[in-house]
């Protein structure tokens, strides 16, 4: 492994041990439980640097050949989903 994966393994346990916040009361162990994968997802985010890891675009390109039967039945999913434009490339 690179430094840079360590790196990121090491904030995946920091956060962890956050949110667990462990501790031992006359010998009986305790820790957190209310969190969810969201809050996790969230907190992990805003301590990476995010670089290459934003939020890639909802924009697929199609080009003429083979895709375009994809094309075709995109043109039918537009009543499911409204909001999507689909282009076939020229």
């Amino acid at each position: 492994m690179n430094s840079e994966t360590n790196q990121i393994l090491m904030i995946f346990q920091e956060v962890f041990e956050e949110l667990l916040n462990f501790k031992n009361i006359n010998g009986e162990l305790s820790y957190q439980k209310d969190f969810d994968a969201e809050s996790i997802k969230h907190i992990i985010l805003s301590k990476l640097d995010r670089g290459c890891l934003s939020p890639s675009p909802n924009i697929i390109i199609l080009e003429p050949g083979a895709d375009e039967a994809i094309y075709r039945r995109l043109i039918k999913g537009r009543k499911k989903w409204p909001k999507l434009r689909s282009h076939l490339g020229q």
